[in-house]
């Protein structure tokens, strides 16, 4: 009987709120007006960690920088935003479907398997649903019909990451139109394209969506952004649309709070969005160029910068920002590989929890927008795990700072109960929104 190659491919989406499920799954309701304060305070609550959450968390953000530090040699001068929550999504669905040595490799990038099915239904079961930010993720496993999958590998994926699963004819192209359409009605139209195509050798193709959409807690009022100075590493000056904002620190309201630090070589500003404890860290480094500061960044000097930001004190700073969007095409595959080789490796692979068929990953690609503006921050990020099978077919602040973003910078989008790192990029000038 002929051999033959086929792929399971898994796909992780993020767009500006974040999804969930089949149709039977929880739909993204908006709550009524609710003060900020108390939704602020039930986000924090349903994040709250235990240590096998933090176990987790640190493995994300050892991702993170990981992917930091590559994606940063590799673009030394070029805007990027990637999401490393969502790659570690990804590794961990893979996770579910691997044995012994394989599971082990999975294990030590996302931490135990169990520990992190726990964490990601736990992050997702938290996801704000309000006026202020409204988050989703989405997870959909389409199954090529001529592919046996294992019972058990689709249960724990649903039951973990609130997957819905359909068998589907890969070589029928309407199957496309299927997927895409199951992501517009549980999006309400906010993803109207997931994929582009199934392959008719794929096996598996699963799917994970994270949809971010959030309003500052604080605007910037659109009329005092104007064209202004940013220098780049090479020295060459742009002139970018620079939102600006005078900021009032008050201890009353946290949630609502702009927090400001700066250490001896950076300054960093932690910027709320509403109705959660989601934030939007910005790291301006204060001599070095951004790839040389990149070098020093981890996530240990990361939780520093946070623990550095006075939570109790009121003071006020001015803060300058580029409006700006960044679109990034990125290949991980060298990258994950070079972290857990046996999963794409067709001789050591075990992922027979899956599928009684031999399986490896054969790449990983990740698509990330986002979108920076004076009223909220939006994002999309899909990433593409595709596995091959071979199978037989049948500091302290000082007073009136300036924060001024006027050169390259890193940024983060995390959530203040767990840290954990969403979204990561750096900017370095292109890319900027004008009117």
């Amino acid at each position: 009987m002929k051999r033959m190659k086929t792929t399971i491919t898994l796909l992780f989406v993020m767009l500006t709120v974040l999804l969930v499920g089949c149709n039977h799954h929880k739909e993204s309701v908006v709550n009524g007006p609710e003060p900020a304060q108390e939704l602020w305070q039930k986000h924090m609550d349903a994040l709250r960690m235990n240590d096998a959450d933090s176990q987790c968390v640190a493995k994300i953000n050892d991702l993170a920088f990981s992917m930091l530090h590559q994606i940063g040699e590799n673009l030394l001068d070029s805007s990027f935003i990637v999401s490393p929550l969502g790659l570690a999504s990804v590794i961990a669905i893979s996770g579910n479907g691997a044995q012994d040595g394989t599971r082990d490799e999975i294990e030590l990038v996302v931490g135990p398997i169990a520990k992190a099915n726990a964490f990601f239904k736990k992050y997702s079961d938290a996801l704000p649903h309000n006026d202020y930010t409204d988050c989703q993720l989405l997870n959909y496993l389409a199954i090529n019909s001529a592919v046996p999958i294992k019972d058990g590998f689709l249960k724990s994926v649903s039951s973990n990451y609130n997957a819905c699963a359909e068998s589907l004819d890969f070589a029928d192209s309407k199957s496309v139109k299927q997927v895409n359409e199951w992501f517009r009605q549980q999006s309400k139209d906010k993803l109207t394209t997931a994929i582009d195509e199934l392959a008719p050798l794929s096996a598996l193709n699963v799917i994970d969506a994270l949809l971010y959409n959030a309003f500052w807690a604080q605007s910037f009022d659109k009329e005092n952004t104007e064209n202004g100075d940013f220098i780049t590493d090479y020295g060459d000056t742009l002139l970018l649309p620079m939102m600006h904002n005078y900021i009032y620190t008050s201890v009353h309201d946290i949630s609502t709070r702009t927090f400001y630090c700066e250490g001896e070589d950076y300054q960093a500003v932690s910027l709320p969005y509403g109705g959660s404890c989601y934030r939007m860290l910005v790291v301006l480094p204060k001599s070095a160029k951004l790839r040389e500061f990149i070098a020093s960044m981890d996530r240990e000097k990361y939780t520093r910068i946070l623990n550095t930001f006075q939570k109790d004190r009121e003071f006020g700073f001015y803060l300058y920002l580029p409006r700006f969007e960044c679109d990034s095409k990125l290949d991980l595959t060298d990258f994950v590989k070079e972290m857990m080789p046996r999963a794409f490796d067709f001789q050591k692979a075990d992922f027979s929890a899956i599928s009684k068929i031999p399986t490896m990953i054969h790449d990983i690609r990740q698509m990330t927008n986002i979108q920076v503006t004076e009223l909220k921050t939006k994002a999309v990020s899909i990433t593409v795990s595709e596995q091959l099978i071979d199978v037989v077919l049948d500091d302290e602040p000082i007073q009136e700072p300036i924060f001024d973003a006027n050169h390259p910078f890193l940024y983060f989008v995390y959530d203040e109960a767990t840290n954990a790192i969403l979204l990561m990029g750096q900017f370095c000038g292109d890319g900027a929104i004008f009117d």
